[in-house]
């Protein structure tokens, strides 16, 4: 929180891991264990993480936020990996339990751009209906 507040920002460097789904025979295991690492397939850094600001309201902005794995943007896929297919499900689910239906209506959860999930009214509204 100080080093925040004097500038002095945090960073991480972010690197993902790409791999074919045709790649994944050509392992002798199994690379979708997720105990397992995968030392041949090269890191691309695609960016940095930089804790620049601190929460004006904590509640608001950390004990409020409904992060879930399920939220990807077009031309992302989850792997087939067991353990991230249960929690695909089980992480949104535990959050609309933990913040409630319209969960999506906190500001920190609001959609920055059109949701189209066909949803009308009641419960789940992303905010995107009909007048």
């Amino acid at each position: 929180v100080t080093a925040i507040n004097r500038g002095d920002y945090p960073k991480w460097d972010l690197y993902i891991q790409v791999l074919k789904p045709a790649d994944l025979k050509n392992f002798d295991f199994d690379p979708l264990d997720a105990t397992k690492v995968w030392p041949d397939v090269p890191e691309r850094k695609i960016g940095e993480m930089v804790l620049n600001k601190n929460p004006d309201n904590v509640f608001q902005e950390t004990e409020q936020v409904a992060m879930a794995p399920s939220n990807l943007i077009p031309g992302i896929e989850p792997s087939e990996d067991k353990l991230l297919q249960g929690r695909l499900f089980a992480y949104a689910d535990t959050q609309f339990y933990r913040i409630g239906a319209n969960g999506l209506s906190l500001p920190i959860n609001k959609p920055h751009s059109v949701v189209n999930n066909g949803n009308q009214d009641g419960q789940l509204n992303s905010g995107h209906t009909l007048d």
